[in-house]
């Protein structure tokens, strides 16, 4: 048995969407799922592929809980749930060979392996489909297309489609049935797919269950289901049809008028148990004027009707015998998942030029406020004499202390917000789903992304220290603080080694801040699935925190405020401000949070990275 569901039940807050149902199945079905909008068959199928969390029941695949061996369900099954979502900027190469790297392929398999399901799917040979154009371009019908070659990668031996025929047209439908067969037939694909379009799986599958507001009516080979109505027979008559429908259920024979044409009525009956030659003499003994009697050819839709619309149809019981689950049989799963994560994440985060640009201007908007701090020393040190008596020179240490007091705040308003839309993101634009569908637990999804973004934060943060480090040494002299009297001669206020003990730490401390920053924001994408919603919580929750040091008094409160340990564009008193005032010969000058340099930002991180990883564990995928 290839999938075993055993009592499914799925609650949505009250609202319970499946009813204790049970399926199985078997290795090469083509087995179909029908129900109208709304009878659950969605949910059934994301359950099944781990989007879902079940409120009860088991699910086991090859006869290990899926539940316990995600990763290697994953790599055992493809899925197309709903409508498909890609890289909108992409194209279809580039998203394939994405997925397909996550899914273990090198970098040249993942190439081929693009090609391969492109051309599965008749992808490759389709008008206008070519590597210029992308993704956003692509019709329903492409998107449909695409949508199922990445189900396709990695050859799955399990193939799980939801709706896979929605938006096709008629040549392009009769190519996905055709797939579909040439999958289960000729390669022994196992496949799932779901429909409300009778149409659409008549002579695809061999084995359906129906569903209904959640239950299960019937699950069955369609041969048998068939067979069922095959004692159904229409009998054409001429006379009255009321009386002619009056003798026929004195007959027992359960007529139902179907069609009134002139002197002839044409009404299905049920011979039940009895065949056609039987029945004839007692037709004829009732006066009953015949013009024909033909059985009724069974169709799947017919059957399909006959059971949602019976009013006393009552739902399958459940199998109570619990499963014996063992371990997955092979391993499947490719190794490095934490690797694969991490390396997606990174080519999706620098697919373009944007990022790159975004993550230069706090560095070269702190090369400006260097520049323009240069300038302002310049037209200080002509003044000496003339309108002040003496003016402290500025060195390559106030420099870099300005141009930090301007990146900084920059940078971490946008790491934060870049960080809201790693998750909140993916999940507005649909793709989540499709990257959950890979062979990586979501926790190693989690720390994946925000490595990637811990990266991305460290680049940003090289390049504004050293931008500032560069235009400050270009600008000032890495020297003694000295003051410049109207004789011309220095009197020596801080020596240059002092300074520089303070330069080493003054570079590494904003960094656990930026994180905890970042990780703020990577938390609230997480719990918040629109974009937008998520980016405007993000940024209130920096101008609270920010805000927040006005509300209270004792510095031991303050302290464990993110804004405490990170310049401001609203001021406020850092280890940066104390930085500031040593370099320009402040001799009191303290730092009044230095007790909690570490202890607060970490705490940050960690309590808002569990958070996002606990959020994505809990989301629906």
């Amino acid at each position: 048995m290839a999938l075993e569901i055993v009592s499914l039940s799925h609650r949505f807050r009250r609202q319970t969407v499946l009813h204790d149902v049970s399926l199985t199945v078997q290795t090469g079905d083509c087995y179909g799922l029908l129900g109208h909008n709304g009878a659950g068959k969605t949910t059934l199928l994301r359950t099944a592929l781990g989007l879902l969390k079940p409120t009860a029941g088991t699910l086991a695949l090859d006869g290990f809980d899926i539940r316990a061996y995600p990763n290697e369900a994953r790599a055992r099954l493809g899925g197309l749930v709903e409508t498909p979502c890609f890289q909108e900027t992409w194209n279809a190469w580039h998203n394939l060979e994405a997925l397909a790297r996550l899914q273990g392929f090198d970098r040249a398999g993942a190439r081929a392996e693009a090609e391969r399901v492109l051309a599965q799917v008749g992808l490759d040979k389709h008008e206008g489909v070519t590597p210029k154009k992308r993704v956003r371009d692509y019709s329903q019908g492409m998107r449909q297309r695409l949508g199922i070659a990445q189900a396709l990668i990695g050859q799955p031996a399990y193939l799980v489609l939801d709706e896979p025929m929605n938006g096709l047209d008629p040549q392009a439908l009769v190519e996905v049935r055709t797939l579909i067969k040439r999958l289960t037939q000729e390669q022994g694909v196992t496949v799932m797919v779901s429909s409300h379009q009778l149409a659409e799986i008549a002579g695809l599958c061999n084995r359906v269950a129906i569903l209904r507001r959640g239950h299960l009516l019937v699950e069955d080979e369609i041969e048998h289901l068939l067979e069922a109505d095959k004692r159904l027979y229409r009998l054409t008559v001429t006379g009255a049809p009321e009386s002619v429908e009056a003798t026929l259920h004195d007959m027992k024979l359960a007529p139902q008028l179907e069609q009134v044409r002139g002197q002839e009525s044409r009404f299905v009956i049920d011979l039940g148990s009895r065949t056609a030659a039987q029945w004839l003499p007692d037709l004829v003994d009732k006066q009953i004027d015949l013009v024909g009697l033909c059985p009724c050819e069974p169709t799947l839709e017919e059957v399909y009707l006959r059971l949602e619309r019976r009013p006393g149809q009552a739902p399958m019981q459940s199998r109570q015998a619990s499963l014996t689950l063992t371990a997955p049989p092979s391993r499947q799963a490719p190794a490095r998942p934490w690797w694969r994560g991490l390396r997606y994440e990174w080519q999706r985060i620098f697919s373009g030029i944007r990022m790159p640009l975004l993550l230069l201007a706090p560095a070269v908007a702190a090369g400006l406020a260097i520049t323009k701090l240069h300038h302002q020393a310049m037209a200080d040190v002509q003044k000496v004499g003339a309108e002040v008596f003496s003016v402290t020179p500025m060195t390559a240490f106030d420099g870099v202390g300005k141009g930090l007091q301007v990146g900084l705040p920059l940078l971490m308003v946008l790491l934060a917000g870049l960080a809201s839309q790693s998750i909140a993101g993916e999940q507005s634009r649909g793709t989540l789903r499709y990257l959950l569908l890979r062979p990586l637990r979501r926790v190693q999804w989690g720390v994946s992304k925000f490595m990637a973004l811990a990266l991305m934060a460290l680049l940003g943060y090289g390049l504004l220290v050293g931008t500032s480090l560069a235009v400050s040494a270009t600008c000032f002299d890495f020297s003694d603080l000295a003051e410049a009297l109207p004789n011309g001669k220095l009197f020596p206020l801080v020596s240059k080694s002092e300074m520089m003990a303070e330069l080493g730490p003054v570079l590494w401390k904003p960094i656990l801040p930026l994180l905890a920053y970042l990780s703020l924001g990577f938390a609230l994408g997480s719990w918040i699935k629109n974009n937008v919603a998520a980016l405007t919580a993000t940024l209130g929750a920096l101008i609270v925190i920010d805000l927040g040091r006005g509300f209270f008094v004792r510095d031991q409160v303050v302290g464990w405020l993110l804004s405490s340990h990170l310049p401001s564009a609203l001021g406020g008193h850092c280890f940066l401000q104390y930085y500031c005032d040593v370099v320009q010969g402040v001799s009191n000058a303290v730092d009044p949070y230095a007790a909690w340099t570490l202890v607060v930002p970490l705490t940050w991180l960690v309590v808002t990275l569990v958070s996002a990883l606990v959020a994505l564990i809990r989301k629906a995928g």
